[in-house]
Order: structure tokens, then sequence, then C-alpha cells
């Protein structure tokens, strides 16, 4: 699959991923809210609990295809970006 997003990744992602898989059991972290229990699918992708939390483990998770697109869909897009810069009225605009 293959990512879209539009900034690099940080330096040492690879390693910061295969030891977040581990101490997450290679397992998804998503708790279900009809059962609360965890998700019994196995994970292969660590997303950011807090999008503009930094790389800090603490804020790094284990999931599972479904939960981590369902966790990005939900986002719409509120990632990590900076926010666009005031653009100019239009000419036409009179205040």
């Amino acid at each position: 699959m293959k990512s879209w997003r539009h900034q690099p990744l940080p330096r040492g992602w690879y390693k910061t991923r295969l030891r977040i898989l581990k101490r997450d059991g290679y397992r998804c972290t998503h708790i279900r809210y009809d059962t609360n229990t965890r998700c019994p699918e196995s994970a292969n992708q660590v997303d950011h609990i807090d999008p503009n939390g930094g790389e800090a483990d603490s804020n790094l998770t284990s999931l599972c295809p479904y939960h981590h697109k369902q966790k990005s869909s939900s986002e719409g897009g509120r990632g990590v970006h900076k926010p666009a810069p005031p653009t100019k009225p239009h000419p036409g605009v009179i205040r």
C-alpha cells in the first residue's frame, strides 16, 4: 500500500516502528467499543495517538490496517500539517 504522506519519515522511523510493534506484541491496540476488548488482529502499522504530539514512544501505537485506515479517515486530513497562510481578500471585496 502506497502512503500519500507529504512529509518525509522521521530519522530512525523504521527502528522506532519495530520497537513499538514489539512493545505492543505485534497486535492491534484498538479497544472495541462494543465489547471493551482489544482488537484481536495483528498489527503491522504504527500511528501517532496525537498527530501533533511528536515522536515519543508514549505517543505511538500499533494498529491493524483496518483500524489505522478508520482512524486516519476519521481525522479528515487533520494530521500534522501547517495551517495555510492567510489569503489576501479578493480585490472586489469592500471592507
